[in-house]
């Protein structure tokens, strides 16, 4: 049980401390932890082994024994009678007989016990997890590192024991580091709320790696938001690029084209190292992107291209991507203008005669839903932003220019707006709403094909800093 030597340059930095102050557990370790332990030859011995802290010390006994339901739903048992100590996986049913009568009697208990299978004999991942938990139980080190301790797990599973070993490890002042590719434990460590986390991510280029420090307030700070929560926000830990956008449809759309555009052309990175994130709304952009940015991974940011219609939400986002805004603040008042007019106001009898020719069609009717609807159609007053949504950047008319040179900007610091306005028109003959039959119909028409699409990712990849050309 100790630490790994460290290289062969600096030689391990805790020197001969290290096999007191660190255990390193890798999973063929923990697996070598789990197997039977020889028994002491008295039992008032002091424990060389952490499953004799648990023989010794009821409470932590206990403890072992509710990590162990809690994570896979099973009872263990420690065996009393075998030649080596080792937990046996179940409970029997008959009582115990006392201490004195254990060898001469009890022969319910004991068959029902000899029946049991032993731990080190199930599966990969219970013995690997069960194993990691011991030194921790048992605080047998104020530092342990763990290598993928979500090996062998199921997500629910891994995710169990992320919160078990961040609340153990805390309530003993043990230091836990741990490498994991996996969000679902990472999870598990931000369910303990009591205990402060920080993820350092690794990136690497060839023999060069860059650690970068997320610290603890800032991912706490995000995961108090439910709408970040519930998202797949951790999974942006282990990918080369995050785009955010604003719905789920975008991010399924988007990755389909993806695939779609890898197939024909030569991608300058993987499609599977480019997650889509779902911001749920314009107003999560920032607190995503926010962490991710914090965390070294690169962020692409791609909203409808209405975001430009509050000054203020786009300059955040721009702030947020390292930009200042006073270099682009003239471009963007320039190519905005023609949008920024007052609403026209209508009169009183404008609006009267507007409900007359509706309602004059059909007057003894009864008013129902459609009545409503070719009512309140008949009287909106749409804004003049109304047509980048509608249009795209073709809604820019007096000062195109200016309007392409700040999106231009935008995507220089990593903010590509939809540039057809939003997702629905890629392809605005599916009339179905914009719900996921709209999505259904527009992969199924191949919409996620078409140039403007293709043209779209390729704006997100460069932005990204990894350029193509189309072909």
């Amino acid at each position: 049980m100790q630490y790994r030597k460290g290289s062969e340059q600096g030689g391990n930095p805790l020197g001969a401390l290290a096999p007191y102050l660190a255990y390193l557990a890798v999973a063929q370790q923990r697996f070598e932890h789990i197997q039977p332990v020889q028994r002491r030859l008295d039992f008032g011995d002091p424990a060389i082994h952490a499953v004799h802290y648990l023989e010794d010390r009821a409470e932590l006994h206990e403890q072992f024994l509710s990590a162990a339901k809690s994570i896979f739903g099973i009872d263990l048992t420690l065996d009393p009678l075998s030649g080596n100590v080792f937990f046996r996986v179940g409970k029997p049913s008959a009582e115990a007989p006392p201490v004195d009568q254990l060898y001469s009697g009890g022969g319910a208990y004991k068959e029902e016990l000899k029946s049991l299978p032993a731990l080190h004999t199930q599966g990969d991942g219970m013995q690997s997890a069960l194993a990691l938990l011991l030194p921790v139980i048992t605080a047998s080190f104020p530092i342990i590192l763990v290598d993928e301790p979500e090996a062998f797990l199921h997500p629910p599973q891994a995710r169990i024991l992320g919160s078990t070993l961040a609340r153990l490890a805390h309530s003993r002042a043990i230091q836990l580091v741990v490498a994991t590719h996996d969000r679902h434990f990472l999870t598990g460590l931000l369910d303990a709320d009591e205990v402060a986390v920080s993820v350092i991510r690794l990136s690497r280029d060839r023999d060069t790696s860059v650690a970068t420090h997320l610290e603890s307030n800032t991912l706490r700070s995000a995961w108090s938001s439910a709408a970040l929560r519930h998202s797949n926000l951790l999974d942006g830990l282990f990918h080369r690029v995050v785009v955010v956008t604003e719905n789920e449809r975008d991010c399924r759309f988007y990755a389909a084209a993806l695939e779609a555009l890898d197939e024909e052309t030569t991608l300058p990175i993987r499609p599977h190292d480019v997650l889509f994130i779902s911001s749920s709304g314009k107003g999560h952009i920032s607190a995503l992107s926010r962490v991710l940015l914090a965390s070294g991974v690169p962020v692409v940011a791609s909203p409808d291209l209405d975001i430009v219609n509050d000054e203020q939400t786009i300059q955040k986002l721009f702030a947020l991507f390292q930009g200042n805004w006073s270099d682009i603040q003239s471009t963007y008042a320039a190519a905005t203008a023609e949008f920024r007019t007052p609403r026209v106001i209508r009169k009183n009898e404008e609006v009267l005669r507007l409900v007359q020719v509706v309602l004059g069609q059909n007057l003894g009717d009864d008013y129902t839903g459609n009545t409503k609807r070719d009512i309140t159609n008949v009287l909106r007053v749409d804004s003049e932003w109304q047509r980048l949504k509608d249009f795209g950047v073709s809604g820019f008319r007096a000062q195109r220019g200016k309007a392409d040179e700040f999106l231009s900007k935008l995507a220089e610091r990593g903010i590509v707006p939809v540039h057809v306005g939003e997702l629905e028109r890629f392809a605005p003959e599916i009339n179905l709403g914009k719900g996921d039959a709209w999505l259904a119909g527009a992969l199924a028409a191949g919409a996620h094909r078409r140039p403007p699409v293709r043209l779209h990712l390729s704006n997100i990849l460069t932005s990204a800093g990894f350029p193509m050309t189309l072909p």
